[in-house]
Parts: structure tokens; C-alpha cells; sequence
């Protein structure tokens, strides 16, 4: 049985993750897929969007342009940005994890929610930085230095290590103007 006429019999769990690296090992486009099977307004078995687990199962020395590409694709089908997995984690939280810098930049620049909190209430810079520690004690040095990579630009689009609940639904127009400087984020956000 054809993957495709096995996820069309729907007998299949969804799991976005394995069939994303199945595309990838064929040369398909992830995004493709997504769209040719009407899959981006769906969450798989494992509670991940198309664009969580591509992130998730993206090989870190694929090439870094396709990855931009395909998140590219994945957001103009009307994904989500914001969507949580199960542990509440967001793209953006999961890019940061693997130290995919030009995906971090992408995510904010469409809007992604830089102080959001996962639902161990744990926000994205005390997370990052936390993964910094766990490959600087793996000796892990590429991956240290991916997610060394990621902080900067968090910290610049204004991440805090525990964000009050109004900055974490803080309006994507408001985030705009705050990054942009239009806005001051006062002390009580």
C-alpha cells in the first residue's frame, strides 16, 4: 500500500513528524504534501502542526535555505504560527531548541510570539538558555554554538525570562510596534 492511499483510507494515526522525513529522504517538498493532502489546518496524533514537526524532524545539516523555504510555504497555507504541541512548545520554541537561527529571525518577522510560555510555564529565552547548558555539558560545540546563535535575536525582539501574562498575548501588531520601537514596553508588561 502507497503512503498516499494509506493516509487517504484514513486507518493511519497522523504522525506529520515520520512523514516529513519520509519527504525529505524522497526529495518531496514537505509543504507539498501538506497542501496536496489538505493537512494544514490539522494536528497529528502527537499533537504537532505540519510546521512543529517539520522543525522537529529537520536534519540540523540539511540545507538551511529549504528549511526557510518550506517554513515560507508551510505559512502562507494559513498555519498557525502560535500553535502549541503537546508540551506547549510553538515553532519558534522548537527552531530556538535545534539552533536554526535564519528560521528564529523568519518566525518573528512573520509575527510569532517571542514571549509565549509553555505549559510548564517556562518561556523561550529560560528554555533556550537551558538547552545552551545541556550542549555546552554534552561537549556538543556546533549545536552550542546554533543555540548561541538564537539568544541575540530573541533578546532583541524583546524575550523576557518570565513574561507577564499581558505580554504573552500581546496583540501580533502590538509585538510590531514594540520591536519596531513605535511603542515603549513599560516594566509591567
Amino acid at each position: 500500500m502507497s503512503l498516499a492511499s494509506s493516509l487517504n483510507s484514513g486507518n493511519l494515526m497522523l504522525d506529520f513528524k515520520k512523514l516529513c522525513s519520509s519527504t525529505q529522504r524522497t526529495g518531496q517538498s514537505w509543504s507539498a504534501v501538506v497542501k496536496a493532502l489538505g493537512y494544514s489546518s490539522l494536528i497529528d496524533a502527537k499533537g504537532d502542526s505540519p510546521q512543529i514537526a517539520m522543525l522537529k524532524a529537520w536534519d540540523e545539516w540539511c540545507d538551511s535555505k529549504d528549511r526557510y523555504r518550506c517554513t515560507e510555504e508551510l505559512l502562507q497555507l494559513g498555519i498557525g504560527i502560535d500553535l502549541k504541541d503537546r508540551r506547549g512548545n510553538t515553532a519558534l520554541v522548537i527552531a530556538a531548541r535545534q539552533g536554526f537561527r535564519s528560521t528564529v529571525e523568519q518566525l518573528l518577522e512573520s509575527g510569532a510570539n517571542v514571549n509565549t510560555v509553555n505549559f510548564s510555564d517556562r518561556s523561550i529565552l529560560f528554555m533556550t538558555k537551558g538547552w545552551l547548558k545541556m550542549a555546552k555539558r554534552m561537549n556538543d560545540d556546533q549545536r552550542y554554538a546554533r543555540i548561541a546563535s538564537c539568544i541575540p535575536v530573541l533578546q532583541q525582539s524583546q524575550a523576557v525570562f518570565k513574561p507577564s501574562i499581558h505580554r504573552q498575548r500581546l496583540s501580533v501588531e502590538t509585538r510590531a510596534k514594540i520591536a519596531a520601537g513605535q511603542l515603549q514596553a513599560s516594566n509591567h508588561l
